[in-house]
C-alpha cells in the first residue's frame, strides 16, 4: 500500500514538472515567433508633390505669370501676379487699385496634389510687402493726398481662403495665420488630380476712410505649407 502511493506521487510530481517544462518550452518558442516591424516609407520630392496652378485638374507648365479667375470692383491688378513651386507654393505680386470703400477684387487659385500620397495643409504665412514692415502697403496716386491714403489703407485688407472656409487674414495692422489644419486634406490622385481651391480677396472694406483719388495696393507674398502627414 505504501509503496502504491509513493508511486502515484512520484506520477503526480512528473506530471507537475512535465506540465512547467512543456509551458515554459512553449513560451520560449512564442517569444521566437515575435515579429517587429521596423519598415518605413519617406516621401521623396518627386512622390509628395503639392503645386499652385490656375487650373483644377492640372498644374501649369510656366509658373513665371499665371491668370488666375479675377471677380471683383477693383480696378486690376498693380503687377502681374505668379506663383512659385521651387519650395512652397508661394503667390507673388498680389495687389490692386482702389478708389472707394465697399470694392474689392478676387483671385482664385489651385492647389493641386500632382504626387502619390494624401496631402495636408499645415500652414498659411503672408509674408510682408518687401522692404516694409506690414503685409499691406498703399501709395498714394500722383494726385492724392497721401495722409488720407494712410488713413484710408486701415481699410484694406486681404482674406486667404481654402475651399470657401477663411483661414488667414492680413490688414495694415494685423496679420493672422493658422497652423495645424489637418481638416484640409487633398487625397492623392486617382484618374484625375485633386485639388484646393485657394481664394484670395483684396478689399476696401465698407465705412472705410476716404481717400481723395486712386491708390495703389501691394500684399505680401502667399505661401502655403503642405505635408504628408496629418501632424
Amino acid at each position: 500500500m505504501e509503496k502504491d502511493r509513493s508511486s502515484k506521487i512520484m506520477a503526480v510530481v512528473a506530471m507537475f514538472i512535465a506540465v512547467v517544462g512543456l509551458s515554459l518550452g512553449f513560451a520560449a518558442f512564442t517569444r521566437t515567433l515575435t515579429i517587429e516591424s521596423t519598415a518605413s516609407v519617406n516621401p521623396s520630392d518627386t512622390t509628395f508633390s503639392v503645386k499652385l496652378s490656375s487650373k483644377a485638374t492640372e498644374v501649369d507648365e510656366s509658373t513665371e505669370s499665371i491668370t488666375p479667375a479675377v471677380v471683383g470692383s477693383a480696378t486690376g491688378a498693380t503687377e502681374e501676379i505668379s506663383i512659385s513651386n521651387s519650395a512652397t507654393p508661394t503667390i507673388s505680386g498680389l495687389g490692386a487699385t482702389f478708389t472707394k470703400p465697399n470694392s474689392s477684387v478676387t483671385y482664385t487659385f489651385y492647389a493641386v496634389n500632382d504626387g502619390e500620397f494624401d496631402a495636408y495643409l499645415k500652414n498659411i504665412n503672408i509674408a510682408n510687402v518687401a522692404s516694409q514692415e506690414t503685409a499691406v502697403y498703399c501709395t498714394a496716386d500722383a494726385e492724392t493726398d497721401a495722409t488720407m491714403v494712410a488713413e484710408a489703407c486701415k481699410g484694406i485688407e486681404m482674406t486667404i481662403t481654402v475651399d470657401d472656409d477663411a483661414i488667414a487674414t492680413a490688414t495694415t495692422e494685423l496679420t493672422s495665420s493658422k497652423t495645424g489644419i489637418s481638416e484640409k486634406k487633398i487625397v492623392k490622385p486617382t484618374e484625375t488630380k485633386s485639388s484646393h481651391t485657394i481664394k484670395v480677396k483684396l478689399e476696401y472694406k465698407e465705412n472705410s476712410k476716404i481717400a481723395d483719388g486712386k491708390f495703389s495696393v501691394k500684399f505680401g507674398n502667399v505661401s502655403l505649407e503642405y505635408k504628408s502627414q496629418d501632424k
